[in-house]
């Protein structure tokens, strides 16, 4: 192993024990800082994947699990998955849809957190959906949530 490829995998171990990272975004990150070894950086990355330090599958795990957490709907993790060069075989191994009920209920919790009040006017609700189709929720969920509210406040 010459010098060149020891701190090429050196410095990829360090990323990696950050966080996950897919290979697109690995190789990228070591491409900017070693230009011109990519003949190295290639076999750095086949390297790591034979050694499990290297998965795009638990990078995708690991990714939807935290952004899930913070609120993001499954249009707006499929894009940032693709914009991480995850294959597209593996997105839809892991954004599998979940029940209307678990999709509404998550749509409910974002929305309760930013807002909390029916909407008084057309422009406010307008304002309402904006947010959650830029969280990444579809318009089909996102009109479900509101006969949902509509339905409960009618109820009250």
């Amino acid at each position: 192993m010459t010098e060149n490829s020891k701190e090429i995998y050196t410095r990829a171990l360090a990323l990696l024990a950050r966080r996950e990272h897919s290979s697109q975004e690995l190789r990228q990150k070591l491409l900017a800082r070693y230009p011109n070894h990519q003949f190295l950086i290639g076999e750095t990355l086949t390297r790591l994947e034979e050694e499990s330090y290297l998965s795009d599958e638990r990078f995708v795990e690991a990714y939807v699990r935290a952004r899930q957490m913070r609120g993001i709907g499954i249009q707006r993790l499929r894009q940032e998955l693709r914009m991480r060069g995850v294959e597209d075989h593996l997105i839809q191994q892991a954004l599998v849809p979940s029940s209307d009920e678990e999709v509404t209920l998550q749509v409910l919790r974002v929305w309760q957190k930013k807002f909390a009040t029916l909407p008084k006017d057309v422009k406010e609700k307008h304002r309402q959906v904006r947010f959650l189709l830029y969280r990444g929720f579809c318009q089909q969920d996102i009109e479900r949530l509101f006969l949902h509210l509509k339905e409960n406040a009618l109820e009250r």
